[in-house]
């Protein structure tokens, strides 16, 4: 009697399987077909059925419960890989397989595990590199503001030696200035001339102060104060130019400015520092204004999916202003917005926001990752590897950036996060966390889930009824 056509198709195919884990066992330096194994045929005859005719062995029972009871013996020597993961990791790994291998259905299976792995290989680059440009510009960050603490101490050293310093150390010296605008948005120019002695009276009357009053403002000037635009070099934004003299009819339209220069050399040195301290802080507030510059930009990038939102839905949008950003908000008179764009505050504000939300959630999603390429890197060694593993790596990605995110909506205050014997920053834990997911939602199935259910199960106290009250 002829057997059915699947019959032929199943042994056919359980022969493959078998000569597949014969290859298997037989090529793995841990692995080893000899005869120590019980539950694996060693006998000559006993794995022939692997290569007898398809025929023969459906025309005869005994074959057929060899052959089932050969390839099993062989699967439990191959533990833990199976014939379908050592067919999907050899076509991952791109190994050449005999005997038709692999069918076609595995070579799509392995094209999309490799397509998630790059995917997620690919993020975690993008994270990584994201998470070291956040770490740099928050430290530069803080060692700005720390620059910007010791230079303000330092300033106040100088503030102490000039207070103290003999008046008679130091000459009265001014300049009366006419500004005129550059033309076509060129620099402005500045037309200066240095103050004689012979000039301070008919200057203070045409400026409406008396000769003893202006006296007096000589005497006040504060030391060391020449502006910058008259220093050695000037400040590159204004082009002075020194005259001899300047028209009486022009005073009042121009600008006087006094200050006292150094007469020794005790106060020279004293101006020297002084003028050092001024450089520096104005090239300290230069790297103020750049740090909350890109810091601006940096979130301008993470409010774009919002602002996008807001495009398709037809919602007017605020002009968000320069690159740099803008106040929402008028500024005080007193504050311009040089001032408001170095500023240490915006400093302050935006390094909490990176070290206590971005940082973790963008960490938190790198140890996601790190976990999941390890995991595929498992698989692949112990032939392991099964088809949903690329959907499975994407999905403990997206797990551990949930959990890496509502991190600094726990830890608020910007502590370390103390586990055990050690402590480990906002951003490490948040990592640590995300590569280790299953422990972690263990932990609040366990402990968290578990208090809030005893907590609501437990029944209210009865409130005491008040004792009658006596007639």
């Amino acid at each position: 009697m002829a057997q059915a056509p699947s019959t032929e198709r199943y042994i056919h195919t359980t022969q493959a399987d078998g000569r597949l884990l014969v290859r298997f066992i037989a090529r793995r330096s841990d692995r080893s077909l000899a005869a120590e194994a019980a539950t694996v045929p060693t006998d000559p005859a006993a794995l022939g059925v692997l290569f007898a005719p398809v025929e023969e062995v459906a025309r005869d029972p005994a074959q057929i419960a060899a052959l089932v009871a050969c390839v099993d013996g062989l699967s439990l020597r191959a533990t833990p890989a199976n014939v379908r993961s050592i067919r999907l990791t050899s076509t991952y790994l791109g190994i050449a397989m005999e005997d038709g291998e692999p069918p076609p259905g595995i070579r799509i299976e392995a094209w999309w595990i490799r397509s998630y792995t790059w995917l997620v290989t690919a993020l975690a680059v993008l994270l990584l590199l994201t998470g070291i440009g956040l770490l740099v510009h928050m430290d530069a960050g803080r060692r700005l503001l720390q620059q910007l603490k010791d230079l303000r101490q330092q300033e106040g050293e100088v503030q102490k030696d000039i207070a103290t310093l003999a008046l008679a150390e130091s000459v009265p010296l001014g300049v009366l200035e006419r500004v005129v605008p550059g033309a076509n948005g060129g620099k402005p120019q500045v037309t200066a001339v240095w103050m004689r002695p012979e000039m301070v009276e008919p200057v203070a009357k045409a400026f409406g102060t008396k000769p003893e009053d202006a006296a007096k403002g000589l005497e006040a000037a504060p030391l060391c104060e020449r502006p910058l635009r008259l220093a050695p070099g000037g400040d590159g934004r204004v082009e002075v130019t020194f005259v001899p003299s300047i028209a009486e009819a022009e005073w009042t339209s121009s600008t006087l400015t006094w200050w006292r220069e150094p007469a020794t050399k005790k106060a020279a040195e004293i101006c020297r520092r002084h003028g050092d301290m001024r450089v520096r802080l104005g090239l300290l507030y230069a790297a103020l204004a750049d740090w909350n510059c890109r810091s601006h930009q940096m979130f301008a990038v993470l409010d774009a999916p919002y602002e996008a939102v807001q495009s398709v839905l037809g919602v007017a949008r605020e002009d968000v202003g320069p690159a740099c950003g803008k106040p929402t908000g008028d500024l005080p008179p007193e504050v311009g917005m040089d001032a408001w764009r170095s500023h240490e505050t915006r400093v302050t504000i935006a390094s909490s926001v990176v070290a206590g939300f971005l940082l973790p959630l963008v960490l938190g999603c790198l140890g996601g990752c790190a976990y999941a390429l390890r995991r595929i890197d498992q698989k692949l060694s112990g032939w392991t590897l099964e088809p949903q593993d690329g959907r499975h790596a994407l999905v403990r990605v997206a797990l551990a950036a949930v959990l890496g995110g509502l991190l600094g909506v726990v830890w608020t205050g910007g502590e370390p996060v103390a586990l055990g014997g050690f402590s480990l920053s906002l951003a490490a834990a948040a990592f640590f966390i995300g590569f280790a997911v299953e422990p972690v939602f263990k932990l609040i199935e366990t402990k968290v889930i578990d208090a809030l259910i005893a907590r609501l199960g437990k029944p209210t106290p009865a409130v005491p009824a008040s004792p009658p009250q006596g007639g």
